[in-house]
């Protein structure tokens, strides 16, 4: 594939011209441009070569490099911030005093590259090269790192990490603040016995995206549901997020395509049971999606609902999740929104009208056991109903579910 070489002015002024229109660079060579103080916020770097640049206190926020090569540069006291390098490479490049704060490498070479002083802070570090690498005085603190490649590399220090996120390293005979020696240099990986309980912090995530609530699907399981039973539901509903990070029951996801303008953005979700030990007792399965994680990926709209386009799909395909689960394990309500769970019974739907029934967005069995989904009232468009199209199979005239 051809490439066009950019100029160091018209490159400058399309950093300058940023975010508006935002930065979207792809098949191009930047050569010998300097850049001080400049700001890139929300860009996209596809198949790019950079050579022989200096870049010297600048800000690069949510910055997406992909399969980009950087030769002979400088990057001098600059923030890599909730960035993602995937599959670039760095050639005789250094990274002094910089920030690569919650960044993501992944199937990076970056391998006799020199990051002294630099913050690896909440960093994910994935299937990369880091062999011969100067790590020295750099911060490693709640790092991940993942089949990635260290040998040899200088006076790396990870502190507070935990041993499933540190693979192709031999820990098993090491405890906490064990110490692991190599042949000219020291590898320190400091160990704690469980993970986090702010999961964010362990996957890169920003660590407000963890807090406040949670848009759900929320299964109310039937009484005398057994563990096999939510086994295989939790599997079911696995296999719909297919977590690219974690374990089976939460990690990053990245949504189905036409829900977030950007399909390449993740977000966090958590599969968990939940069993209420007073009034009705029962046990919720929910799949939970932090709010301000939507929030921030659809430009910080105050709430995450139906009447966005992809706010629709969000829910439409959660409610196709809902539907395989009920396919082999049956339930007797599930609730989609914002902390779902808990929010009312099945029982207190019974005998209701389907025009208050659609008030709230459920999947609910009709007596003869079929699953129908009432989504929450919206004007509907052409677009939406040709979404809907596969739960509007309501039958005529049947106002009473349970009469």
């Amino acid at each position: 594939m051809d490439m066009q070489i950019i100029p160091p002015e018209l490159f400058k002024q399309m950093v300058d011209n940023h975010p508006e229109p935002p930065l979207n660079c792809e098949n191009s060579i930047i050569r010998g441009v300097r850049l001080t103080e400049s700001r890139v916020d929300r860009a996209f770097f596809a198949n790019c070569r950079f050579e022989n640049c200096v870049f010297t206190n600048c800000e690069f926020h949510k910055v997406q490099l992909r399969e980009c090569e950087f030769k002979n540069c400088i990057f001098k006291e600059v923030g890599w911030v909730d960035s993602i390098f995937d599959s670039c490479r760095f050639t005789k490049t250094t990274f002094k005093d910089c920030r690569l704060d919650k960044v993501m490498f992944s199937k990076v070479d970056a391998s006799y590259t020199n990051f002294a002083g630099c913050d690896f802070s909440r960093a994910i570090l994935e299937d990369s090269d880091f062999r011969e690498v100067n790590f020295t005085d750099a911060i490693l603190t709640e790092t991940t790192l993942t089949k990635s490649k260290l040998y040899n590399s200088q006076k790396c220090v990870f502190a507070d990490i935990w041993p499933s996120q540190v693979e192709d390293i031999d820990i098993s005979e090491f405890g906490d603040n064990s110490e692991l020696t190599s042949d000219a240099d020291v590898l320190v990986i400091h160990l704690t016995k469980e993970p986090r309980m702010n999961l964010g912090f362990s996957l890169g995530l920003p660590e407000e995206t963890m807090y406040g609530s949670h848009l759900q699907l929320a299964l109310e399981l039937k009484d005398g549901v057994t563990e096999e039973e939510i086994e295989i539901a939790k599997g079911i509903i696995s296999s719909y997020l297919k977590f690219v990070r974690g374990n089976e029951n939460w990690g990053l996801i990245f949504l189905p395509p036409g829900i977030l303008e950007n399909p390449n953005h993740y977000v966090m979700a958590k599969i968990y049971v939940t069993r209420e030990t007073s009034g009705t007792k029962k046990t919720w399965l929910s799949v939970s999606i932090p709010q301000s994680r939507l929030e921030e990926l659809w430009n910080d709209y105050c709430q995450v609902d139906t009447y966005l386009l992809g706010g629709r799909k969000l829910y439409n395909w959660l409610a196709q999740i809902g539907e395989a689960v009920y396919r082999e394990v049956k339930f007797d309500v599930a609730l989609i929104g914002d902390e779902a769970a808990g929010s009312f019974y099945a029982d207190e739907l019974r005998g209701k009208k389907e025009d208050k029934l659609n008030t709230h967005t459920l999947l609910f069995p009709r007596p003869n056991g079929k699953l129908v989904y009432y989504s929450s009232p919206i004007e509907m468009d052409e677009e939406q109903e040709e979404d809907n199209e596969d739960y509007d199979d309501e039958e005529e005239g049947d106002d009473d579910l349970f009469g």
